[in-house]
Parts: C-alpha cells; sequence; structure tokens
C-alpha cells in the first residue's frame, strides 16, 4: 500500500514536471513532446528500453565491451546478391 501511495505521488510530480519542461521545449530541438514516463523513476527506464536487443546487436556490444573487433560477415545484402547469382546461374543452365 505505501508503494502505491508513492506510484501515485510521483504519477502527480511528473504530470507536472512534463507540463513544465512542455512550455520551455523548443520545437526545432525537441520535435515530439515531453510525456510524463520521461520523468517518472520507475517507468524512465521501461520508456528507454523501446525493444529488446537483436543477436546481432548483443554480440556486436559484447566484442565492443572486450575491447575486440567483431568477425567480418557477409550482411545480409551480400547473401541476397550471392542467392540471385546461383539461381539466375540455374535457371540459365535449365533452358
Amino acid at each position: 500500500m505505501a508503494q502505491a501511495k508513492i506510484n501515485h505521488d510521483w504519477d502527480h510530480t511528473a504530470t507536472l514536471l512534463a507540463l513544465i519542461a512542455e512550455t520551455h521545449r523548443n520545437p526545432e530541438t525537441r520535435r515530439r513532446p515531453f510525456r510524463p514516463e520521461e520523468f517518472h523513476p520507475a517507468t524512465a527506464r521501461q520508456a528507454r528500453r523501446s525493444r529488446p536487443l537483436t543477436d546481432a546487436e548483443a554480440e556486436a556490444a559484447l566484442y565492443a565491451f572486450a575491447g575486440q573487433k567483431p568477425p567480418q560477415q557477409p550482411g545480409l545484402w551480400d547473401r541476397l546478391q550471392a542467392e540471385k547469382a546461383q539461381t539466375d546461374g540455374n535457371h540459365l543452365q535449365a533452358d
């Protein structure tokens, strides 16, 4: 029950902070409006994480933390081009 009271108080405070920040917002430097979630300490961390990392991003982060360069792997465009070349070659052989 005490946690609910704290959350309720922070909801109120975060709304006021967002309102004050919105009145001083420069639309040229920040196009999207402020939201109360950005000022609420319990939800601010969740608002920053919009999506989980993909496997490739997580692997790159691990290499970066270790101070190593990740091994070069062919990207999606290279794989699509290779597959297209194979199917074009097979198509020409069938004719």
